[in-house]
């Protein structure tokens, strides 16, 4: 593993941690019958802060991730502006039914719904943040696949790039056969 994202291993492991002990000590009869504030139990608290510790661990993951992705000059830097967003989707997704582990014995039939449509609206608006990130870098998605879609497996397995033309107009790669560009459609 590159040393520079040697650090992706400590934030697993808090996770991994984080869910088991959430786990184990939830599903623990002591926890589980010891109550506080009427029916909320001490396995239910437990829970959530395990489970929700982990989502906030995830997203935190996903934001350094994008960070080291945009200021390391990778070739997959592009991704860094949809990692947060699709942390967040998830996170957001999963933290409907964590946050619902302390709240549940607090929310009557009434605010239920209120509830339920706030996390319907976060997804939402997290998807749509994911769809515009993607949207926007395009472009540097459909050039990395267009590049990986030039090179071909030689002999022995090895990958080597074929013979390439750079256009005269707009100077993207093609393959030495093209008549056309295929990002311009200017004759090659």
């Amino acid at each position: 593993m590159n040393s520079a994202w040697s650090w992706i291993v400590r934030y697993i492991l808090v996770m991994f941690v984080a869910l088991v002990m959430a786990g184990v000590l939830g599903g623990m009869d002591l926890f589980k019958s010891a109550k506080i504030a009427g029916s909320l139990s001490a396995a239910q608290i437990v829970k959530f802060l395990g489970y929700g510790g982990t989502l906030l661990m995830f997203v935190l993951l996903a934001q350094r991730a994008a960070e080291q992705l945009r200021h390391g000059g990778a070739r997959l830097s592009f991704l860094a502006d949809s990692l947060l967003p699709f942390a967040l989707l998830i996170a957001v997704a999963a933290g409907h039914g964590v946050l619902l582990l302390v709240l549940k014995p607090f929310l009557d039939k009434d605010l239920r719904p209120v509830y339920d449509w706030l996390f319907v609206a976060g997804c939402v608006a997290t998807a749509v943040w994911l769809a515009v990130s993607i949207f926007a870098r395009s472009e540097e998605i459909a050039q990395v696949a267009r590049e990986a879609r030039l090179f071909k497996a030689g002999a022995g397995g090895r990958q080597e790039p074929p013979d390439i033309v750079a256009c005269g107009a707009c100077g993207a790669h093609n393959p030495a056969e093209a008549k056309f560009c295929n990002e311009c459609g200017h004759r090659v």
